[in-house]
């Protein structure tokens, strides 16, 4: 037999025969080449991790937002829920309450706060049932329900220090200004949701939709001052301190706008009085209004 090697296979290492893909496949150096399929295992965790990450971008909103301002609107079932949730933890720990000595972040009351956070998720965690696991309560409504409680904190405290530091004449400044600023808000608010309602005739007794509407400001409405508080701190009589600029075609406007439908309140309305104040709008703003509704342009 000859112990002579043929040309080909004098210093030549053999290479295992390539394999036609449509791309490149890099052969590991260790020689071990991966499955081409992922176990069951690996693609259930993939597909869970994918859906944690759905859910949480839904509850969640971009940093973008969740960074700006908070709107809760009106919630009483979530404000309802707050105050129990708050009397269950003081009944159940035997405690007066929240301690105004210190912040809403600091001692008890930062554990009044968590105990109520605990409660909404678990509600929502009842609520879902199986998915319970992968519930996250959503940054929004967490942020949402922190203000809620911190409103809450605030207006009890803010009572707390009236009745424990301010005298009767001090309390019953705070309790006049207090109600002067709902009404005021609630008239503003009152007058343009009837504007909405009714445009049609308002602006058929008056004036074009534009015209009318620059009169709906906060600015432009009269104050109302008590004239007789209960022993409680509660309006019984007022006088509206109507402004000495405003038209007598204006105020009737603002007399149509506040009973629509024949009634100024769905309660028993307050006795009234009305007395006209001279102007604190600078001359210039006045100019700018429409003239239909000053008094010293037309009248």
């Amino acid at each position: 037999m000859s112990n002579q090697q043929t040309p080909q296979s004098q210093g030549v290492r053999r290479l295992p025969p390539a394999v036609k893909t449509g791309t490149t496949r890099r052969t590991p150096s260790n020689g071990f080449t991966p499955p081409s399929k992922p176990s069951i295992v690996d693609t259930m965790a993939e597909e869970l991790a994918d859906l944690r990450e759905r859910l949480d971008l839904l509850e969640n909103p971009p940093v973008a937002d969740r960074n700006g301002p908070i709107t809760t609107g009106t919630d009483t079932e979530m404000s309802a829920a707050i105050r129990q949730h708050y009397r269950d933890y003081i009944t159940e720990n035997g405690i007066c309450g929240w301690d105004f000595s210190m912040s809403l972040m600091n001692g008890v009351n930062h554990l009044i706060l968590k105990y109520i956070l605990r409660q909404f998720e678990r509600q929502e965690i009842a609520q879902l049932n199986s998915l319970h696991r992968l519930h996250k309560m959503s940054i929004t409504k967490e942020k949402c329900i922190k203000l809620r409680v911190r409103r809450n904190f605030e207006g009890q405290k803010r009572a707390w220090t009236q009745a424990n530091t301010l005298n009767d004449e001090e309390r019953r400044i705070i309790s006049r200004d207090r109600n002067q600023r709902s009404r005021l808000t609630a008239k503003i608010t009152r007058r343009r949701k009837n504007f909405r309602l009714f445009e049609a005739d308002i602006v058929e007794l008056f004036h074009p939709k534009e015209s009318c509407k620059a009169f709906l400001k906060k600015e432009y409405m009269s104050e109302d001052e008590d004239d007789q508080l209960n022993r409680h701190g509660q309006t019984i009589s007022y006088t509206t301190l109507r402004p000495s600029w405003r038209s007598t075609q204006l105020n009737k406007m603002f007399e149509e706008l506040d009973s629509p439908a024949g009634r100024r309140t769905a309660g028993r309305p307050l006795p009234r009085n009305i007395r006209e104040v001279v102007s604190s709008l600078p001359t210039e703003t006045l100019a700018r209004l429409p003239s239909w509704g000053v008094r010293h342009m037309i009248e």
